[in-house]
């Protein structure tokens, strides 16, 4: 029953069938993935699928593959490769399944063989192709969109790099227009402004001489009547020049203003007193109103008229007769209103809103309203103040305008406020008589005792002018530029010089510095005489050294006062000096010039060096300073009021009052130490000065 098997070992033959490879299953991110499933990778099972497409985040997979050897299935050997990321093959013995992870989009074949048990193997592998899709943005239509948007980009760049081109091109060329516009319109202003100061002259030439017939005695009452008319259209003609100078300053930004706390009521009340007169003519109703008696408020008086004077002209112009203009003021917690009405033609509407541009005008019935700047400056002016100028009108019935004005002062700057401490001085209501400074007679005097002016003006017409209003109290010398005026002004060495700014040569600032830094003439007090009213020009021509500025046009009477006063000042100043109670005799003491100071200190220590030298003359003094005899008895006449002669001889006579005072020398030998060889002479040079004896001095001092 037992059996036994038996086989011969040389009978056994190796497998030869080499085996098939199929694919088992796909799995990403280790799940198995079924056929027709959600993914939609596969459409019927992996081992008849020969081309498999993943997204590019399906970037970890593997894939499960077995041989068809049954026999000994577990000695089974399998190699595989990825062509495209790794052709060589991977023997793996008996594992069945490849995994690969973060694979670049790309075409892939998947390839895998099998041997069997005797280690036979397959020729034909199993293989699948695999195709690993880029990402949306990686992609051949993501790559050509960013072709076009770069395209695109570059296309719009080019536009926009054009269109700035342009955009900065029509800019430059709008800037430029507005340059030349702007220059034009300077230049324009700036003709127009010094055609305005030119007026000055020949309203200088007007003003002056029917001021002077309407106020001469022996005038026919209707010639003076005409006389007065022409003065009133002069002075009107006057007034718009000054407003047009000012309309130009404020264009340019250098109109200043100088704000003081005054009463807004009884200011305003003066100027309705201007227009009264009109009111009377014209039959109109003339009324001022106030909420309060006393209304303090800080500004400009001048500016502040102008614009008031402005606003009544307006209304004036526009009423018919037996009209009504009426003035209200009232004030409330921060501002105070100054309202302006006329029950005049009133303003069109569609004026209201560009009545206050500059050089706006316009036409009604036969009447011009005007040059155009007399509300835009008024406008101007009130904002300077901080304040506003705001119209209402209507039509055919009304015109209101009113200014606001904030109370207080903390919106001005500090330099636009003057101290409440400050009050001008006002002018006397009558000139005094204008006389000569009293100069006492020397035995070396050669020139009148009348002070002499000169007048340093290129229009023949103006310097004529100004001769005939000094011409009775003074000499007057003229030359005819500055550089004439330099010469003569060293020749003569006047007691004052009036010089005109814009001359040919050497215009009035060059003059005035050339006269203020040479020793001869630094004394001589200069008076600018100018059609310029900018502060700048003013301060320019103080700088150099001028005591006082006119600006055309200008009255007689302020400038004879003018010239009176200067040399009233430096008639104090020759008493001063004089003074024999002031024995020390230094330079501080005089209240001139550093030149001034020097040169007095140089005849100082001249007259010293030489007190006992009896034969010391003026010529010895002339060498000891450097000058001419002429020269030097000028410049002692203009800074002391004496001759050379009486400057030694003062000298000498204080120094023996000192000596008197200090010593226990006799008369005598005094009289010899301080130059006199005749001591009778000496006392009764004494006397005339001290008006004691040298006795009597000495007795007193101790």
């Amino acid at each position: 029953s037992n059996g036994i098997i038996t086989f011969d070992p040389l009978e056994i033959t190796d497998n030869p069938y080499a085996p098939q490879v199929v694919l088992e299953d796909f799995r990403v991110f280790n799940k198995s993935v079924s056929v027709n499933g959600s993914d939609s990778i596969l459409s019927r099972h992996i081992s008849e699928t020969t081309e498999l497409r993943l997204e590019h985040d399906y970037n970890i997979f593997s894939i499960e593959y077995a041989a068809l050897n049954m026999s000994a299935s577990d000695k089974n050997q399998y190699a595989y490769r990825l062509i495209g990321f790794d052709n060589k093959w991977n023997y793996v013995g008996n594992t069945r399944s490849s995994t690969y992870t973060n694979l670049d989009p790309g075409n892939y074949t998947f390839e895998v063989k099998a041997s069997n048990n005797d280690g036979v193997w397959s020729e034909n592998p199993a293989r699948l192709t695999i195709v690993v899709l880029p990402p949306w943005w990686a992609s051949p239509l993501a790559y050509a969109g960013y072709i076009i948007v770069v395209i695109l980009l570059l296309y719009f760049f080019r536009r926009l790099t054009l269109m700035r081109a342009h955009f900065i091109n029509d800019l430059r060329l709008e800037r430029l227009r507005l340059e030349s516009a702007e220059r034009l319109n300077k230049a324009k202003l700036q003709f127009f402004t010094n055609i305005s100061h030119e007026f000055r002259t020949p309203l200088t030439l007007i003003m002056g001489p029917v001021q002077n017939l309407i106020d001469s005695s022996g005038i026919d009452g209707g010639i003076k009547n005409k006389l007065q008319a022409i003065n009133h259209n002069v002075q009107r003609l006057h007034k718009l020049v000054n407003q047009l100078l000012d309309f130009r300053k404020a264009e340019s930004g250098s109109m200043k203003i100088t704000a003081m706390e005054n009463n807004l009521v009884d200011f305003v009340k003066d100027i309705k007193k201007s227009f009264d007169p009109l009111a009377d003519q014209m039959a109109a109703d003339f009324t001022i109103r106030s909420s309060h008696e006393e209304i303090m408020v800080w500004f400009d008086h001048d500016q502040l008229e102008k614009v008031i004077f402005n606003l009544l002209s307006n209304s004036f112009k526009k009423i018919q007769r037996n009209g009504v203009v009426s003035i209200k003021l009232s004030r409330s917690i921060d501002h105070v209103e100054l309202l302006v009405f006329d029950n005049g033609c009133g303003i069109k509407k569609q004026h209201l809103e560009t009545i206050f541009e500059p050089f706006f005008s316009y036409e009604e019935g036969q009447h011009s309203t005007g040059t155009g700047i007399g509300l835009s400056l008024s406008k101007s002016l009130v904002e300077l103040h901080k304040g506003q100028l705001a119209v209402e009108s209507i039509e055919g019935q009304f015109a209101r305008f009113t200014v606001t004005l904030p109370l207080g002062n903390t919106h001005f700057k500090p330099s636009e406020i003057v101290p409440l401490a400050f009050k001008p001085q006002a002018a006397p209501a009558t000139p005094l008589a204008i006389g000569p400074a009293e100069i006492v007679d020397t035995p070396d005097q050669t020139l009148t005792d009348i002070p002499t002016i000169l007048v340093v003006e290129d229009n023949f017409e103006v310097s004529a002018y100004v001769k005939s209003i000094l011409a009775g109290d003074y000499n007057i010398e003229k030359a005819f530029d500055g550089s004439e005026g330099m010469k003569k002004a060293m020749e003569l060495v006047p007691d004052l010089i009036i010089c005109d700014i814009m001359m040919p040569v050497m215009d009035g600032i060059a003059l005035c510095t050339e006269l203020k830094r040479n020793q001869v003439t630094c004394h001589i007090p200069v008076i600018m005489l100018t059609a310029r009213t900018s502060d700048t020009h003013k301060i320019e021509g103080l700088e150099t050294g001028a005591e006082d500025y006119i600006t055309k046009p200008f009255n007689s009477k302020v400038l004879a006062l003018k010239v009176r006063n200067l040399l009233e000042v430096r008639q104090r100043l020759y008493e001063t000096f004089a003074d024999v109670k002031t024995l020390h005799l230094e330079p501080k003491n005089v209240a001139i010039t550093s030149r001034d100071e020097k040169f007095i200190q140089q005849v100082l220590e001249s007259v010293e060096e030489n007190m006992t030298n009896t034969g010391y003359s003026v010529d010895d003094l002339c060498k000891g300073v450097g000058m001419s005899k002429a020269t030097l008895f000028r410049k002692l006449k203009g800074l002391t009021g004496q001759s050379a002669n009486e400057f030694i001889r003062t000298i000498r006579l204080k120094r023996a009052a000192q000596l008197l005072a200090k010593s226990d020398f006799s008369v005598s030998e005094i009289a010899y130490m301080v130059g006199f060889n005749d001591p009778k002479y000496f006392r009764n040079c004494f006397k005339k000065l001290f008006g004691q004896t040298p006795s009597e001095y000495a007795e007193k001092a101790h």
